[in-house]
């Protein structure tokens, strides 16, 4: 399952507003930028997947945003639902091997909201 999460204001998206002043700065013409977190959840057990028996939507919200200042599109299209009509996707991920706060927490509240440990 890939989770999408995004703010819904985009003045409280305070990396996309850095990265389209840092952009400007190099004299890139953008407009806008967003920025989005992505989540990959697996399930774990050759009976099925826990995430595929744990799909409401809602449930998963309650895990991966702040109900006030964000949004979550899953297994979707959030960078169209972040910013429509947008033009270009980069992807930054971490290297292998270096510590990942984010995704061990994530893990960890899905533990205790599903009963069950997620790969």
């Amino acid at each position: 399952m890939r989770i999408e999460r995004y703010h819904r204001d985009a003045e409280l998206d305070q990396r996309g507003l850095r990265a389209r002043r840092l952009l400007r700065e190099a004299g890139a013409p953008v407009s806008a930028v967003r920025s989005l977190d992505v989540f990959l959840v697996h399930g774990r057990g050759d009976t099925g997947s826990v995430v595929a028996e744990f799909t409401p939507p809602e449930e998963m919200a309650k895990v991966f945003r702040d109900p006030v200042a964000e949004e979550i599109t899953l297994d979707g299209d959030g960078a169209s639902a972040a910013m429509p009509g947008w033009d270009v996707a980069l992807e930054i991920a971490l290297k292998p091997g270096v510590a990942d706060p984010v995704a061990g927490t994530a893990q960890e509240a899905l533990e205790t909201v599903l009963g069950a440990t997620p790969d």
